[in-house]
């Protein structure tokens, strides 16, 4: 097996490392035409651009279904849903289905709703509300507050616990499985995005109320906006939209796991026409609107220290120029965002049936730059090339793998021919250049990806669900690489056995002596030419 080989084997490898680092730095972007103008701001948002806008990014990403919610001066003005929720049933602003992690604004008004109350003081230590709270330091047990778990302040990260537990696992369960999570910084001094800080707020909820805490989010949020097609009880969901991964740009319908140890930070169900109601009592607060918090309350959840960050459940960035305020979800087979523009009284919410972490690193941006243009009066400057591409670019990519890895295989047959020129060094060199591929490959998925999301990397969920294509192709070009490397091993040893040379015996090595000859007792001599 050549150097040249061998160096060409390792080409997917860099294509995939390079793909998944460009994709999520946004390097992967690229200029394609722009739709047409809204209306002047002064006027009304123009519909007809929102649904050629997003009847485009449908297609062109291979979207299965979308629904869309817009906000106008405090009120929902427009919703619309495109594609299909499953077979024979198209999209509506009124399909429910779950929100994953749109669901934190909500476990964050119920906590501010008990601050109100006078029940909780954000700045005590979990600790005074729930006692058993404890995670692998116990002095950080001590100080971590309501307020670090809010604002994702707390010191845990899944770089300090990446561990997927069973969907079965209870809320009180999974809370107290964080005794396995060390902490990555002190307490409030950096930010770091953490599903289970939530998740322990919702226990909090219940401990704080006496109540479950589906129960308290609907008496105290949903109920009170209407939200009638919501619920946060994962148990209750019905004629939900059906969910898909994404497996090289292809849509496949699958139906993950519910893992209720999660309340809190993901499950709660709703429509894009519900979570519009929401967006407005959150971020567009008037005398108008249905009010859940105090003005304080809701000043401090719209405005983090700094202007701009991650405040009480509620994200507030500038996008195009404008502050926008809200928060987006991805689950293995959900996504969506909320937004809205408080300087100009509007807003929107996306609500999309299909996860996949690099489709949506790709999708997402541009639904929101295109959406905040809109919204904005301008017109849409939509960026970035599309997963249908994306799709195209990993099969390509997987198909390089499997050539060389089937390739690899076949070339086993003559390895015991093609190591006879081979000095041991070369020999040991092709035999270990297998298994560092592997390690190296494995490295890409357990040490590249996980810094890229913020996120630990595991089989059952992210790969199956989330990455499955970039799974499937460094699962086959492991096991290709670790299955040659083994079989030259294997072979190398036992070549070395059957070819170890036999000494003479003392008889013969006397009969050589004597006689000058070769070992057939032939007398020895130079050939005359």
């Amino acid at each position: 097996m050549t150097a040249s080989y061998r160096a060409a084997q390792r080409i997917p490898i860099l294509a995939v490392t390079l793909l998944i680092v460009g994709v999520f730095s946004g390097s992967a972007a690229l200029p394609f035409p722009t739709s047409r103008a809204t209306s002047a701001l002064d006027g009304r948002v123009d519909t007809g651009a929102v649904d050629d806008f997003l009847g485009e990014q449908v297609s062109r990403h291979g979207i299965p279904g979308l629904s869309v919610a817009i906000i106008e001066d405090g009120q929902v003005s427009y919703t619309q849903g495109y594609g299909s929720a499953g077979t024979d049933r198209p999209m509506t602003a009124n399909t429910p289905q779950p929100i994953a992690s749109m669901t934190k604004p909500f476990t964050a008004v119920a906590v501010l709703q008990l601050v109100d109350e006078g029940l909780v003081d954000l700045d005590a230590p979990v600790q005074v509300y729930l006692p058993e709270f404890e995670v692998a330091d116990h002095q950080t047990s001590t100080e971590i507050t309501v307020r670090q778990l809010l604002t994702h302040t707390s010191g845990l990260a899944d770089a300090g616990y990446g561990r997927l537990l069973n969907p079965e696992t209870s809320l009180e369960e999974g809370v107290r499985d964080l005794q396995h999570a060390a902490p990555t910084a002190e307490p409030g001094t950096k930010y770091q995005y953490f599903n289970p800080n939530y998740s322990t707020l919702a226990l909090l909820v219940q401990e704080v109320t006496g109540r479950p805490y589906a129960e308290v989010v609907a008496e105290r949020i949903l109920t009170p906006l209407a939200m009638t097609d919501s619920t946060a009880d994962p148990d209750l969901k019905q004629n939900l939209a059906q969910g898909y991964v994404k497996l090289f740009g292809f849509a496949i319908s699958q139906n993950a796991p519910v893992r209720h140890y999660r309340d809190g930070a993901d499950n709660l169900v709703s429509t894009a026409a519900d979570m519009a109601r929401f967006a407005i009592a959150v971020g567009l607060p008037s005398d108008d609107s249905t009010n859940l918090l105090s003005a304080d309350s809701s000043d401090a959840m719209n405005n983090p220290t700094g202007g701009l960050g991650y405040s009480l459940g509620w994200e507030v960035t500038e996008v195009n120029g404008e502050r926008v305020g809200g928060h987006d979800g991805l689950d293995p087979t959900y996504s969506g965002q909320m937004a809205v523009l408080p300087e100009n009284q509007r807003g929107y919410v996306l609500l999309i049936n299909q996860g996949h972490l690099l489709e949506h690193s790709l999708i997402n941006p541009q639904l929101r730059s295109g959406m905040i243009h809109l919204l904005a009066g301008r017109d849409v400057e939509a960026e970035g090339v599309s997963a249908r591409m994306l799709g195209w670019a990993l099969l390509a990519v997987f198909a390089v793998i499997a050539f060389f890895s089937v390739r690899s295989l076949v070339k086993l047959r003559s390895w015991p021919r093609r190591r006879i020129g081979m000095s041991s060094k070369r020999q040991a060199w092709e035999i270990v250049s297998h298994f560092f591929t592997a390690a190296l490959l494995i490295g890409v998925m357990y040490i590249v990806i996980p810094t890229l999301l913020g996120r630990a990397y595991n089989l059952r969920e992210v790969g199956l669900y989330h990455l499955p294509d970039i799974t499937l192709m460094v699962a086959v070009s492991v096991v290709a690489d670790i299955v040659s490397g083994s079989m030259m091993l294997v072979l190398n040893l036992a070549g070395r056995r059957t070819a170890r040379p036999r000494l003479p015996s003392e008889a013969e090595a006397s009969k050589l002596v004597t006689t000058g000859g070769g070992s057939d007792g032939k007398p020895g001599g130079h050939a005359v030419g």
